[in-house]
Protein backbone atom coordinates (compact mmCIF):
# COMPACT_ATOMS: atom_id res chain seq x y z
CA UNK A 1 0.00 0.00 0.00
CA UNK A 2 1.21 3.10 -0.90
CA UNK A 3 1.43 6.29 2.09
CA UNK A 4 1.53 9.44 0.60
CA UNK A 5 3.01 11.93 4.17
CA UNK A 6 3.19 15.84 3.95
CA UNK A 7 5.57 17.68 6.04
CA UNK A 8 5.98 21.66 5.77
CA UNK A 9 9.35 22.35 7.93
CA UNK A 10 11.38 25.34 8.00
CA UNK A 11 15.44 25.17 8.79
CA UNK A 12 14.37 25.58 12.55
CA UNK A 13 12.68 21.83 12.07
CA UNK A 14 14.04 20.33 9.52
CA UNK A 15 15.65 18.49 12.02
CA UNK A 16 12.60 17.29 13.80
CA UNK A 17 10.88 16.47 10.43
CA UNK A 18 13.40 14.13 9.76
CA UNK A 19 12.71 11.99 13.34
CA UNK A 20 9.11 12.24 12.07
CA UNK A 21 10.02 10.70 9.06
CA UNK A 22 12.33 8.26 10.68
CA UNK A 23 9.95 6.99 12.93
CA UNK A 24 6.86 6.22 10.39
CA UNK A 25 9.59 4.81 7.97
CA UNK A 26 10.37 2.14 11.24
CA UNK A 27 6.65 1.61 12.29
CA UNK A 28 5.54 0.64 8.87
CA UNK A 29 3.54 -2.17 8.61
CA UNK A 30 4.91 -4.88 6.16
CA UNK A 31 3.94 -3.83 2.49
CA UNK A 32 3.17 -0.26 3.27
CA UNK A 33 5.33 1.98 1.06
CA UNK A 34 6.19 5.45 2.56
CA UNK A 35 6.11 8.64 0.26
CA UNK A 36 7.37 11.65 1.67
CA UNK A 37 6.18 15.31 0.24
CA UNK A 38 8.25 18.54 1.72
CA UNK A 39 6.56 21.61 0.85
CA UNK A 40 9.23 23.67 0.80
CA UNK A 41 9.12 27.66 1.31
CA UNK A 42 13.06 28.06 1.01
CA UNK A 43 14.61 25.46 3.03
CA UNK A 44 18.31 25.54 3.28
CA UNK A 45 20.61 22.97 0.87
CA UNK A 46 21.86 21.66 4.15
CA UNK A 47 17.91 20.79 5.51
CA UNK A 48 17.18 19.21 2.11
CA UNK A 49 20.16 17.05 2.22
CA UNK A 50 19.19 15.68 6.11
CA UNK A 51 16.07 14.99 4.53
CA UNK A 52 16.51 13.10 2.18
CA UNK A 53 18.75 11.21 3.51
CA UNK A 54 15.88 9.73 5.95
CA UNK A 55 14.40 8.62 2.77
CA UNK A 56 15.03 7.92 -1.32
CA UNK A 57 11.13 8.63 -1.57
CA UNK A 58 11.64 11.99 0.03
CA UNK A 59 10.58 14.51 -2.88
CA UNK A 60 10.31 18.26 -2.27
CA UNK A 61 7.48 20.76 -3.75
CA UNK A 62 8.35 24.82 -4.17
CA UNK A 63 5.87 26.81 -2.42
CA UNK A 64 5.93 30.55 -2.90
CA UNK A 65 6.19 31.41 1.00
CA UNK A 66 5.00 34.93 -0.34
CA UNK A 67 1.29 33.57 -0.23
CA UNK A 68 1.49 33.49 3.79
CA UNK A 69 3.83 36.12 4.33
CA UNK A 70 0.94 38.09 5.99
CA UNK A 71 -0.40 35.44 7.89
CA UNK A 72 0.04 35.18 11.96
CA UNK A 73 2.43 33.21 13.42
CA UNK A 74 4.10 33.30 17.01
CA UNK A 75 6.36 31.57 19.22
CA UNK A 76 6.62 27.65 17.77
CA UNK A 77 4.02 28.39 15.08
CA UNK A 78 6.00 29.84 11.97
CA UNK A 79 4.54 30.76 8.55
CA UNK A 80 4.99 27.26 7.38
CA UNK A 81 2.19 26.23 9.54
CA UNK A 82 0.39 27.77 6.85
CA UNK A 83 1.95 25.77 3.51
CA UNK A 84 -1.36 22.93 4.23
CA UNK A 85 -3.72 25.16 2.87
CA UNK A 86 -2.21 24.96 -0.97
CA UNK A 87 -1.43 21.28 -0.43
CA UNK A 88 -3.81 19.72 -2.67
CA UNK A 89 -2.74 21.74 -5.43
CA UNK A 90 0.95 21.14 -4.88
CA UNK A 91 0.61 17.21 -4.77
CA UNK A 92 1.14 15.17 -8.18
CA UNK A 93 -2.49 14.85 -9.70
CA UNK A 94 -2.77 11.10 -8.97
CA UNK A 95 -2.44 11.35 -5.48
CA UNK A 96 -5.88 11.32 -3.79
CA UNK A 97 -5.35 11.46 0.02
CA UNK A 98 -2.04 12.78 2.11
CA UNK A 99 -1.69 12.38 5.73
CA UNK A 100 -0.10 16.04 6.88
CA UNK A 101 2.19 15.65 9.72
CA UNK A 102 3.30 18.36 12.25
CA UNK A 103 7.22 18.41 13.25
CA UNK A 104 6.57 17.62 16.43
CA UNK A 105 4.90 14.14 16.23
CA UNK A 106 5.78 10.59 16.26
CA UNK A 107 4.03 7.70 14.08
CA UNK A 108 4.70 4.47 16.83
CA UNK A 109 2.67 1.94 13.96
CA UNK A 110 1.69 1.29 10.52
CA UNK A 111 -1.19 3.67 8.56
CA UNK A 112 -3.05 1.57 6.67
CA UNK A 113 -5.47 1.46 8.27
CA UNK A 114 -5.75 5.11 8.69
CA UNK A 115 -5.37 5.43 4.90
CA UNK A 116 -8.57 2.48 4.27
CA UNK A 117 -10.50 5.19 6.42
CA UNK A 118 -14.16 5.80 4.51
CA UNK A 119 -13.36 10.16 3.69
CA UNK A 120 -16.58 10.10 1.46
CA UNK A 121 -18.44 13.48 1.20
CA UNK A 122 -15.44 14.47 3.80
CA UNK A 123 -12.39 16.65 2.81
CA UNK A 124 -10.03 15.66 6.28
CA UNK A 125 -10.36 13.07 8.63
CA UNK A 126 -8.77 14.46 12.35
CA UNK A 127 -8.43 13.87 16.10
CA UNK A 128 -10.46 16.09 18.34
CA UNK A 129 -8.01 18.70 19.76
CA UNK A 130 -7.49 18.13 23.97
CA UNK A 131 -9.30 21.59 24.45
CA UNK A 132 -11.66 21.17 22.53
CA UNK A 133 -14.54 22.77 24.23
CA UNK A 134 -12.52 26.15 24.85
CA UNK A 135 -11.64 26.39 21.14
CA UNK A 136 -15.09 25.45 19.99
CA UNK A 137 -16.62 28.35 22.09
CA UNK A 138 -13.54 30.88 21.19
CA UNK A 139 -14.44 29.98 17.37
CA UNK A 140 -18.13 30.19 17.91
CA UNK A 141 -18.63 26.57 16.70
CA UNK A 142 -21.21 24.76 18.98
CA UNK A 143 -19.99 21.87 20.87
CA UNK A 144 -20.93 18.94 19.11
CA UNK A 145 -18.48 19.74 16.22
CA UNK A 146 -15.61 18.67 18.48
CA UNK A 147 -12.71 21.05 17.51
CA UNK A 148 -9.87 19.28 15.38
CA UNK A 149 -6.56 19.11 16.23
CA UNK A 150 -4.92 20.11 12.69
CA UNK A 151 -1.57 18.39 13.36
CA UNK A 152 -2.65 15.73 12.13
CA UNK A 153 -4.89 15.78 9.39
CA UNK A 154 -5.48 13.20 6.77
CA UNK A 155 -6.70 15.00 3.78
CA UNK A 156 -8.96 13.72 1.01
CA UNK A 157 -7.04 15.44 -1.71
CA UNK A 158 -9.92 14.64 -4.30
CA UNK A 159 -12.38 16.37 -2.41
CA UNK A 160 -10.37 19.83 -1.73
CA UNK A 161 -10.01 19.74 -5.52
CA UNK A 162 -13.29 19.23 -6.91
CA UNK A 163 -15.02 21.90 -3.88
CA UNK A 164 -12.57 24.57 -3.99
CA UNK A 165 -11.18 23.54 -0.74
CA UNK A 166 -7.79 25.72 -1.34
CA UNK A 167 -10.04 28.62 -2.54
CA UNK A 168 -12.46 28.62 0.55
CA UNK A 169 -9.56 28.66 2.94
CA UNK A 170 -7.44 31.69 1.41
CA UNK A 171 -11.33 33.13 0.48
CA UNK A 172 -12.18 33.01 4.52
CA UNK A 173 -9.02 35.07 5.37
CA UNK A 174 -9.43 38.17 2.60
CA UNK A 175 -11.46 39.81 5.60
CA UNK A 176 -8.30 41.39 7.71
CA UNK A 177 -10.65 41.09 10.96
CA UNK A 178 -9.74 37.21 10.22
CA UNK A 179 -6.26 37.34 9.73
CA UNK A 180 -5.97 37.03 14.01
CA UNK A 181 -7.29 33.42 13.37
CA UNK A 182 -4.76 30.71 13.95
CA UNK A 183 -4.56 28.06 10.89
CA UNK A 184 -6.04 25.38 12.87
CA UNK A 185 -9.16 28.01 13.71
CA UNK A 186 -9.74 28.37 10.37
CA UNK A 187 -9.66 24.70 8.63
CA UNK A 188 -12.27 24.39 11.60
CA UNK A 189 -14.97 26.97 10.76
CA UNK A 190 -14.45 26.26 6.91
CA UNK A 191 -14.64 22.75 7.21
CA UNK A 192 -16.89 22.30 10.32
CA UNK A 193 -19.63 20.12 8.29
CA UNK A 194 -16.57 17.87 5.98
CA UNK A 195 -14.56 17.11 8.84
CA UNK A 196 -15.08 13.27 10.28
CA UNK A 197 -13.60 12.77 13.71
CA UNK A 198 -10.85 9.96 14.36
CA UNK A 199 -10.36 7.98 17.34
CA UNK A 200 -7.95 9.64 19.36
CA UNK A 201 -5.30 7.07 18.95
CA UNK A 202 -4.27 8.63 16.09
CA UNK A 203 -3.47 11.84 17.77
CA UNK A 204 -2.51 11.31 21.44
CA UNK A 205 -2.40 14.58 22.87
CA UNK A 206 -1.09 14.19 26.46
CA UNK A 207 -0.56 17.67 28.64
CA UNK A 208 0.60 17.12 32.25
CA UNK A 209 -2.10 16.60 34.89
CA UNK A 210 -2.58 19.75 37.47
CA UNK A 211 -0.98 21.95 34.99
CA UNK A 212 -3.58 22.27 32.13
CA UNK A 213 -6.72 21.24 30.80
CA UNK A 214 -8.05 18.50 29.07
CA UNK A 215 -11.34 17.43 27.56
CA UNK A 216 -10.96 13.67 26.88
CA UNK A 217 -13.11 10.94 28.42
CA UNK A 218 -10.58 8.75 30.93
CA UNK A 219 -11.47 5.87 29.33
CA UNK A 220 -10.39 7.02 25.92
CA UNK A 221 -7.26 8.62 26.82
CA UNK A 222 -6.34 5.09 29.11
CA UNK A 223 -6.78 3.56 25.28
CA UNK A 224 -4.75 5.77 23.87
CA UNK A 225 -1.91 5.79 26.24
CA UNK A 226 -1.56 2.40 26.33
CA UNK A 227 -1.73 1.80 22.80
CA UNK A 228 -1.03 5.25 20.75
CA UNK A 229 -0.87 5.05 17.15
CA UNK A 230 0.66 8.92 16.63
CA UNK A 231 1.89 11.06 19.33
CA UNK A 232 2.05 14.72 19.02
CA UNK A 233 3.56 16.65 21.70
CA UNK A 234 1.52 19.70 21.74
CA UNK A 235 1.96 22.91 23.91
CA UNK A 236 5.52 23.26 25.69
CA UNK A 237 6.14 19.93 26.33
CA UNK A 238 8.14 19.16 23.56
CA UNK A 239 10.78 15.74 23.92
CA UNK A 240 13.63 17.76 22.52
CA UNK A 241 13.27 20.37 25.15
CA UNK A 242 15.72 19.12 28.17
CA UNK A 243 14.08 20.06 31.00
CA UNK A 244 10.06 20.05 30.04
CA UNK A 245 10.15 17.19 27.37
CA UNK A 246 10.80 14.25 30.54
CA UNK A 247 7.13 15.51 31.38
CA UNK A 248 5.52 13.57 28.79
CA UNK A 249 5.73 9.84 29.37
CA UNK A 250 5.54 9.27 25.48
CA UNK A 251 9.07 11.37 24.72
CA UNK A 252 10.72 8.24 24.43
CA UNK A 253 8.57 7.81 21.27
CA UNK A 254 10.38 10.66 19.54
CA UNK A 255 13.45 10.77 21.18
CA UNK A 256 14.81 7.41 19.81
CA UNK A 257 14.98 8.98 16.24
CA UNK A 258 17.19 11.81 17.39
CA UNK A 259 20.77 11.89 16.45
CA UNK A 260 21.59 14.00 19.63
CA UNK A 261 18.79 13.07 22.63
CA UNK A 262 18.57 16.06 24.99
CA UNK A 263 20.61 15.26 28.23
CA UNK A 264 17.75 15.93 30.80
CA UNK A 265 18.27 19.08 33.05
CA UNK A 266 17.01 19.43 36.43
CA UNK A 267 14.91 17.57 38.92
CA UNK A 268 11.38 16.02 37.12
CA UNK A 269 9.70 16.92 40.62
CA UNK A 270 11.15 20.90 40.86
CA UNK A 271 10.46 21.26 37.15
CA UNK A 272 6.88 20.53 37.48
CA UNK A 273 6.63 22.46 40.81
CA UNK A 274 7.99 25.32 39.07
CA UNK A 275 5.88 25.69 36.35
CA UNK A 276 2.61 25.19 38.80
CA UNK A 277 3.84 28.30 41.00
CA UNK A 278 3.81 30.33 37.31
CA UNK A 279 0.90 29.03 36.03
CA UNK A 280 -0.72 29.65 39.65
CA UNK A 281 0.70 33.52 39.84
CA UNK A 282 -0.29 33.97 35.85
CA UNK A 283 -3.52 32.45 36.54
CA UNK A 284 -4.51 32.08 40.30
CA UNK A 285 -8.12 30.73 40.07
CA UNK A 286 -7.01 28.03 37.25
CA UNK A 287 -7.56 25.00 39.43
CA UNK A 288 -11.30 26.14 39.97
CA UNK A 289 -12.24 25.41 36.28
CA UNK A 290 -13.98 21.87 35.07
CA UNK A 291 -11.79 20.48 32.76
CA UNK A 292 -8.58 21.18 34.85
CA UNK A 293 -10.42 18.69 37.72
CA UNK A 294 -11.26 16.59 34.85
CA UNK A 295 -7.63 16.68 33.84
CA UNK A 296 -6.54 15.17 37.10
CA UNK A 297 -9.07 12.14 36.95
CA UNK A 298 -7.97 10.94 33.13
CA UNK A 299 -4.63 11.27 34.05
CA UNK A 300 -4.82 9.29 37.52
CA UNK A 301 -4.04 6.07 35.45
Amino acid sequence: MDIHIALAPDDNYAKYAACVMRSALANAAPGEKIYFWILDGGLSGESKELLSRVSERASFIGIDAGMFADFPSHGYITVSTWYRFAIASLLPADISRVLYLDCDVAVASGLGGLFEADLTDYAVAAVKDCIWKKFDARAGLPPEHHYFNAGVLLINVDYWRKNGVQERLMDFLKDESRLKMMDQTVLNIVLKDEYKELPLQWNVQYVPPFLEECCYGRGEMRAAMASPKIIHYVNIFKPWNKKLGRLNPLSGFFTRFMDEPPAQEGCKCAVFAGLLLKKFIKKPLFFLRKDYFNNIKIHAI
